[in-house]
């Protein structure tokens, strides 16, 4: 007699079951150590306007870090952290532009009435006012309807006055961070030797993750869309008559697309390159199944006038 549940069979769901559960922990370390690795932020990658001496030379140093994207709202939001130079080790230098500060020793004081521009936004700083962090929202430019290979890009200026006569102030800008979800490379540009005007460049795009994930979930789509064709077509093939159950899982399968696209992370609003890609033919295509499969089930219906 053979036997009932053979040993082979048993032993390939072992193992395939083993090996499923392999690659979903591979696969789930490979994105936490990614993240880990992202989140170093300002460690692993950063960008600085010029190469200034903290010692010789008076500057204020500007540490901007890019905390959040807005793809929908076109903006993205920095933090800004402030630092004079020279100061730092004689408060009496004839060009220091900060003051000895015993009660905030996290926050540098300026000695005098300071402006400072970054994107379209200015701090005024009053003399003797602590140079607390700040943050900034800025414009990016980029087309989210290609989303998951959609690009961005944000440009700011970042300037400064000081003094009773608002002279410039020189600016050493760090640009760094990584939001989550995005892959962020910086760049800077200064106008003239001064170091008086300095732009911040950042070109933003999907990460990996994000990407493979929203192809996953676009080819998710396309598969429960071309199973639903396979087996409507079967019912005409074999000439089988669907039972309502089943034509109520496809009708619910169809309205249930958009939720599954939403899935996507980061997914923008209804309208964007990946419903023409899935959505909008997969809806199309579950709609005719279904409709194909009420009248399979209710054409007999009509020929023998039986219920």
């Amino acid at each position: 007699m053979p036997e009932v549940f053979p040993r082979k069979k048993f032993i390939a769901i072992i193992l395939g079951t083993a090996l499923a559960v392999a690659a979903i922990i591979a696969g789930l370390t490979a994105i936490a150590i990614t993240a880990k690795n992202k989140s170093k932020g300002r460690e692993d990658s950063y960008v600085t306007s010029a190469v200034l001496n903290p010692k010789t030379d008076t500057f204020l140093e500007i540490d901007a870090s890019l905390s959040a994207v807005d793809v929908n709202g076109a903006t993205a939001k920095l933090k800004l952290t402030f630092a004079l130079s020279v100061q730092v080790s004689n408060f009496s230098l004839p060009d220091s532009l900060v003051q000895p500060n015993p009660k905030q020793s996290l926050y540098y004081e300026t000695k005098y009435p300071m402006n400072v521009t970054v994107g379209g936004q200015t701090f005024s700083f009053a003399a003797g006012r602590a140079l607390l962090s700040q943050s900034v929202t800025v414009p990016i430019d980029g087309d989210f309807n290609m989303y998951p290979f959609d690009e961005f890009l944000l440009t700011f200026n970042a300037a400064g006055t000081y003094g009773a006569k608002q002279d410039p102030l020189p600016i050493l800008l760090v640009l760094f961070g990584s939001p989550n979800g995005f892959d962020v490379t910086f760049d800077s540009a200064v106008e003239d030797a001064t170091n008086t005007q300095v732009y911040g460049v950042a070109k933003v795009d999907r990460n990996i993750t994000v990407r493979a994930f929203a192809i996953l979930i676009i080819l998710t789509m396309w598969f429960l869309a071309l199973a639903a064709v396979i087996f409507t077509a079967c019912l005409y093939i074999f000439n089988q008559t669907p039972v309502p159950p089943t034509v109520g899982f496809h009708i619910a399968l169809l309205f249930a697309m958009p939720g599954v696209r939403n899935t996507m992370p980061q997914a923008p609003a209804i309208g964007a390159l990946i419903d023409q890609m899935a959505l909008v033919w997969c809806m199309c295509i579950l709609a005719g199944c279904v409709l194909l499969q009420y009248f399979k089930l209710g054409y007999p219906m009509v020929t023998t006038g039986k219920q």
